[in-house]
């Protein structure tokens, strides 16, 4: 969804940045983006910066993010003109915009739904997302 909403707002160049080579194939196929396996490359920040000629341009970490950061030398972000733009996401004040947007056609969630199951199968389907099965996008449940 951060490919739809980028799109939808106007960025004309995404680079998606994964490990799961299905979602990078995803968001290339929907919506365009250039995709970077983690495991493929040496340095993505690199990769990108030689595929852009540029040095400056914005980091967006949206949604939740809990992993431990290390090694991150702030002189050379810096050095790089580089912004960020990350947090907790705040869907409550965002909720009336994006259904306006999904409510005219402009954004469209339901594709990247890869799972529908029953409130009795969310175990299931917590485990195909969280162990990469079935090339599990999104779970979504249905009484």
């Amino acid at each position: 969804m951060a490919a739809a909403s980028a799109r939808m707002l106007g960025c004309e160049r995404i680079f998606m940045i994964d490990h799961q080579d299905y979602r990078l194939k995803f968001a290339a196929e929907t919506y365009g983006v250039a995709p970077i396996n983690f495991d493929h490359v040496d340095d993505p920040a690199q990769h990108v910066i030689d595929k852009t000629r540029q040095r400056g341009g914005i980091i967006s970490v949206p949604g939740l993010y809990a992993a431990f950061l290390h090694g991150f030398l702030f002189g050379d972000a810096f050095e790089k003109g580089l912004q960020f733009r990350m947090g907790q996401t705040h869907v409550q004040r965002f909720m009336p915009e994006l259904l306006e947007h999904i409510g005219n056609g402009r954004l469209n969630p339901d594709v990247i739904v890869s799972h529908q199951l029953r409130p009795g199968d969310a175990a299931r389907g917590y485990e195909l997302f969280d162990q990469k099965q079935e090339d599990c996008r999104k779970v979504v449940l249905i009484p």
